[in-house]
């Protein structure tokens, strides 16, 4: 079969046929679901690598608490209902809604987007490496976390 390799284009002359490269890595098998997505990720710039999920962090009770002590102006929204936004399929729920009924006939619709920050030190390695990759990937196989679980 062939094998999917990720080669630095060096120069390609007028006269010449094909490109010039050196090969940076070889990466696997076509056809292999698993070398398939990192080829993706490869393509496309993305981090590949696999995260430390052995650091303890702390519960989002703990998260949440910490982050009401110190930010005096952040509101405890936990007695609300809220309801996740995201499908079925996704590994971080971190987006969601939520409704107050209010005086008459008005109802208040909350849109909550989950702080991270409040799971990561700054300038920790997680914290480097969050910044680099942005968001969480989500390919039909596999997922690329932004941050550990």
């Amino acid at each position: 079969g062939r094998i999917l390799v990720s080669v630095r284009f060096q120069d390609w002359p007028a006269d010449a046929m094909f490109p010039a490269g050196e090969i940076q890595a070889v990466i696997g098998d076509e056809g292999d679901p698993d070398v398939e997505a990192q080829a993706i990720m490869l393509w496309h710039e993305l981090s590949c690598q696999d995260l430390d999920e052995s650091r303890q962090y702390p519960t989002p009770q703990q998260a949440a608490d910490a982050a009401l002590a110190a930010d005096p102006l952040r509101r405890d929204l936990r007695h609300l209902r809220v309801f996740t936004v995201d499908p079925p399929t996704a590994k971080d729920l971190d987006d969601a809604i939520s409704l107050e009924r209010l005086e008459g006939d008005r109802v208040r619709v909350g849109v909550h987007v989950a702080d991270v920050t409040q799971f990561v030190e700054p300038g920790c390695r997680e914290d480097q490496e969050a910044r680099v990759r942005c968001t969480t990937v989500y390919l039909v196989q596999k997922v690329f976390p932004m941050l550990p679980r």
